[in-house]
């Protein structure tokens, strides 16, 4: 397999994988989380997840994915995910910005900024040059990345179904998930009881399956999606730090990340 589409698959694995990341919503503790993405047994890719406040009683939550291993000798992509939010009436998340950014043999960039009513619905537009277009967007709508927190609030709280609506691409989507049972999970950063859940999507498009660890407040610990010519990406937690284990140097960035997106 090329190193190009190595890298395709490896960062679509952190972005698709991530989609059942869930961080401590409840108690929103600054952490910060490090996956390590393999194919066929071999890394590829590495993946960084944190959530840190904002100003104003909001939060940055960001994910960076990059190639390492052999295949960083060829390729330097990068994608980062980044989402301004707040809290919604209800203790709901909700979305006030969303910024996702890839660099290398492709540079893409979109650009959403999300205003609410006070009855909850709201309304959402990229503000890429070139590629402009705005929706009005139902309450409860979510970004790309926020639907994580979404997930693991509504896991851990026994809530069903676990359906929520996605702008994205000037179109209102809807990702689902199902509870498959419980598997115990080997990883770098430990062994874990883990639930096992499924991304459901449409009739031939390959499955997603993640495991998410109850003692870790349903933090995703294991993901796997089919990659390519008979390979599979694997994503497994290698390291979680609390807010006592964050850089200073880190919570800098982040404060200017969150300037960055008002």
């Amino acid at each position: 397999m090329r190193a190009r589409r190595l890298l395709a698959f490896a960062l679509a694995g952190a972005a698709l994988l991530l989609t059942a990341t869930a961080a401590r919503a409840a108690a929103l503790a600054p952490f910060e989380a490090r996956y390590r993405l393999s194919l066929g047994g071999l890394t590829v890719g590495e993946a960084r997840l944190v959530l840190r406040p904002a100003d104003g009683g909001r939060y940055l939550y960001e994910m960076a994915s990059r190639p390492r291993g052999l295949l960083a000798l060829f390729r330097r992509d990068t994608l980062t995910e980044r989402s301004l939010w707040e809290r919604g009436p209800d203790g709901t998340p909700r979305p006030l910005r969303y910024e996702r950014i890839q660099t290398g043999s492709r540079e893409r960039r979109a650009r959403l900024v999300f205003t609410w009513s006070p009855d909850g619905s709201g309304r959402v537009r990229n503000e890429v040059a070139g590629r402009p277009w705005a929706m009005a967007v139902p309450p409860g709508t979510l970004d790309r990345l926020l639907v994580q927190i979404a997930l693991r609030r509504d896991l851990a709280a026994g809530r069903k179904p676990l359906e929520y609506p996605i702008a994205d691409g000037g179109k209102l989507k809807r990702y689902r998930f199902a509870v498959l049972g419980r598997e115990t999970v080997t990883t770098s950063a430990g062994r874990f009881e883990a639930v096992k859940i499924q991304r459901l999507r449409r009739k031939g498009k390959p499955p997603l399956y993640f495991w998410l660890a109850p003692e870790l407040d349903y933090l995703l610990v294991a993901g796997t999606r089919p990659g390519g010519e008979g390979g599979t990406v694997r994503m497994e937690l290698a390291e979680i730090r609390p807010a006592s284990g964050v850089s200073r140097q880190a919570s800098a960035a982040s404060r200017q990340a969150g300037a960055d997106m008002r």
